[in-house]
């Protein structure tokens, strides 16, 4: 094994906030369509940003496993949180991505103490794949704030949603 035990425990940890991740965007997206009516907004950023989370702890476990190191997959948590509003949506999403984005940055100092300068360039250029991610939660957010709360104003919002994909091309 190439990694230290410790490395790749928090390795683990960061493959379990992955699938938190997409485990808290398959219950927002069934809010957004179901609870605000926003059937468009829910079937495009659906596969472009739940469905991507999976692929990205993919990516991790590979890279575990290209240095003769197995994953964990630990448990996630059951999510049945009632949203009161889109805003609300779109806030805890910008605020996963920037827990996810520290969480990232602490393995890395983790590498750096361990002098596993592979693992620390393989989380960088990790990091800077969830940037996207964390641009589309801030324009998200940053929209439906311009937009405003109401069931009208989620309608119009709901009708551009294709102008504000970031992700994955519109």
């Amino acid at each position: 094994m190439l990694i230290s035990e410790n490395l790749n425990n928090s390795l683990d940890l960061l493959v379990q906030k992955c699938f938190e991740g997409n485990r808290i965007l398959d219950r927002q997206m069934s809010q957004l369509e179901v609870k605000f009516v926003m059937n468009k907004t829910a079937s495009i950023l659906h596969p472009k940003l739940a469905h991507q989370f999976p692929l990205l702890a993919d990516e991790i476990s590979s890279y575990q496993g290209s240095r003769n190191a197995m994953t964990k997959y630990l448990e996630t948590f059951t999510d049945s949180t009632d949203y009161n509003n889109p805003n609300e949506v779109f806030v805890k999403f910008l605020d996963y991505m920037k827990e996810l984005e520290q969480s990232v940055i602490e393995v890395m100092e983790i590498a750096i103490d361990e002098k596993d300068i592979m693992t620390h360039a393989f989380l960088q250029s990790f990091l800077l794949e969830l940037k996207p991610f964390t641009n589309q939660a801030l324009l998200l957010v940053d929209k439906i704030n311009a937009y405003g709360n109401s069931s009208l104003s989620w309608m119009l919002f709901d009708s551009n949603i294709k102008s504000f994909i970031v992700v994955g091309g519109a």
